[in-house]
């Protein structure tokens, strides 16, 4: 009576991280790591634009072989939240069999798109005896470089980029600045605490204060262009608990044979098609440095957040080991191999590249769902 899997097609390989190459783990590693360094409750606040699919597919992969439960979204995309501050999506499942619907009491993870509220979150994942403690992160970017992303990657009806594509100029001179304005404040939850507080929600000085409270409640905060620095140093936060090959990944917004980032604006448009064998530069709609300086003053709260983060991040990073740098070199070159097997297609595509690291977050979220229904509907509720 239980749903099928969206991943059908690898159902015998030997987990999400199933293939035959070395620099991924087989069964019995994985089986030894989660006997040995039990995870933590997580909770991951998932910006926009900000390379944060590529973290969430980690941590999806990270929770499915280990058997934890993930809230899901509805809608496979954003969590909603209720007016006390906690996410609802599903942690139960109908059983079609018995048609009743069977229940976790909590998550172990929150990965999917939502607004951070700190009590209402851990109301999902806490647990008394949970031992270590839940685990809060998130990621930031620079506010130019993500509006260049939200620019390329969004839908171009709401970017305006149907109308102006690489025009950015004449985009500002007519629109203003187009976008959402401290969205990454937004996601950390600066609107709520502006409005509960009177205060400007555009105002950095105003937002000192909200900064300062809002990352120490953050274990980690990643940095878009540190991400393998910030995976490693999530590893060591997390004592090893996740093996170095679990952070090895496949960006979403590169074409997978090339590692070129190829604008949906651009490619959206008929008259702006790329030419086969352009450069990568013509490939992705980029500001000039008038028009980033025109994007971080509207985005000033996102600036001041950013940059006390990559403060923060940077201090921690000097902190680590020497070593630490080895593994940064290693997880490069992961990637550059995973990048390879990905574009290859036909054998290395189901060996050297499983399907789940080449699946985006909301079919991902899909499959989990499925997988919870199945082990709800057949196994006792622990």
């Amino acid at each position: 009576g239980c749903l099928e899997s969206v991943l059908p097609q690898e159902r015998d390989d030997p987990g999400p991280l199933g293939g035959i190459d070395g620099f991924l783990l087989d069964a019995v590693q994985r089986e030894q790591l989660v006997a040995q360094l039990p995870l933590p409750p997580i909770i991951f606040v998932k910006t926009a634009k900000t390379g944060s699919s590529t973290i969430t597919n980690i941590l999806h992969r990270v929770g499915d072989w280990r058997n934890l439960t993930s809230l899901l979204p509805a809608n496979n995309i954003t969590l909603r939240v209720s007016s006390t501050g906690r996410p609802s999506g599903t942690v139960g499942v109908l059983c079609n069999n018995s048609g009743r619907v069977r229940m976790r009491r909590h998550a172990d993870m929150i990965v999917n798109h939502a607004i951070y509220h700190r009590k209402g979150m851990h109301s999902v994942v806490d647990r008394s005896h949970a031992v270590p403690r839940t685990f809060v992160l998130t990621v930031l970017r620079e506010p130019a470089s993500r509006f260049e992303s939200w620019y390329n990657f969004a839908p171009p009806s709401v970017t305006k980029c149907d109308k102006y594509g690489s025009n950015i100029e004449q985009l500002f001179n007519d629109e203003g600045i187009v976008g959402p304005i401290n969205h990454q404040a937004e996601f950390l939850g600066w609107q709520r605490f502006a409005q509960e507080h009177g205060l400007n929600v555009s105002e950095p000085l105003a937002a000192e204060r909200w900064i300062n409270s809002t990352l120490e409640e953050f274990d980690l905060i990643l940095l878009t262009d540190r991400l393998e620095e910030g995976l490693v140093t999530l590893r060591h936060a997390l004592n090893g608990s996740i093996a170095a090959q679990e952070l090895c990944s496949v960006r979403f917004k590169d074409q997978a044979s090339t590692g070129v980032t190829i604008s949906a604006c651009l490619t959206n448009r008929e008259s702006e098609r790329v030419p086969t064998g352009a450069t990568p530069r013509s490939q992705y709609v980029s500001l000039n440095d008038a028009q980033k300086a025109r994007v971080r003053a509207i985005n000033a709260v996102d600036v001041a957040l950013y940059r006390a983060a990559a403060s923060r991040f940077a201090a921690r990073w000097r902190s680590l080991a020497r070593s630490s740098r080895e593994e940064v070199v290693d997880l490069r070159a992961c990637n550059e191999k995973l990048r390879r097997a990905c574009g290859q297609g036909g054998r290395l595509r189901t060996t050297q590249c499983p399907r789940a690291l080449r699946t985006d977050n909301s079919p991902y979220t899909q499959h989990l769902k499925h997988r919870l229904a199945a082990t709800l509907c057949h196994q006792n509720l622990r």
